[in-house]
């Protein structure tokens, strides 16, 4: 798939715990420039392990309108088919995306192993992938700051219901937080070392 302006695709994915198994997966393809939703994915699977009294109460209600798989190894599957499909053009990752995850361990980074393990795809991984929490912090932002309401003055919500913790959601959000940072930093003057 080929795309006449930068795209940024931000993926996040849910777990029973914080080192535990993988039950949802959510990724948004969206326009560098203004934020436009261009794809989505949004999916959950059946728990393997027991989760947390956390996942109980927040996760697992965020997740239940996401489609369905039988199993993670579907689950995975169906996501990195379309992960492949969005940043790839005839074997080739394309030069303009650039993929971001919100904290990248321990979750997405034991995801990104697991997925390769099952696909055998290790050249087709997203590489470079970047963290919105090291951009935040490379502005002077704390990493910890509510992808919610910091990109707000930017990205308006009132026409949007976010759900956190919904993985398609928590995308949605921490995209627009790497397009306020980008605008950020472009803003700025770099000295040279």
């Amino acid at each position: 798939m080929l795309y006449s302006e930068p795209v940024i695709l931000v993926f996040d994915i849910e777990a029973t715990d914080l080192f535990g198994d993988a039950i949802a997966i959510g990724g948004v393809l969206m326009n560098k420039s203004d934020g436009k939703v261009l794809s989505k994915f949004g999916g959950r699977c059946p728990m393997t392990s027991e989760p947390t009294v956390f996942v109980k109460e927040y996760v697992l209600p965020a997740i239940q309108d996401l489609k369905s798989y039988d199993h993670q190894e579907d689950l995975f599957r169906a996501f990195w088919e379309w992960y492949y499909k969005m940043t790839h053009d005839e074997g080739d990752m394309l030069d303009n995306v650039d993929v971001f995850v919100d904290f990248g361990y321990p979750l997405e980074a034991r995801f990104l192993y697991e997925i390769q393990k099952l696909v055998g795809k290790y050249w087709n991984g997203p590489y470079p992938l970047h963290e919105v929490s090291t951009l935040l912090l490379a502005i002077g932002v704390t990493p910890h700051v509510s992808r919610l309401a910091w990109p707000e003055d930017q990205f308006p919500w009132s026409d949007q219901n976010f759900t956190i913790h919904n993985p398609v959601d928590d995308s949605i959000m921490s995209g627009h937080t790497v397009i306020k940072a980008l605008r950020a930093l472009a803003s700025r003057e770099f000295g040279m070392f």
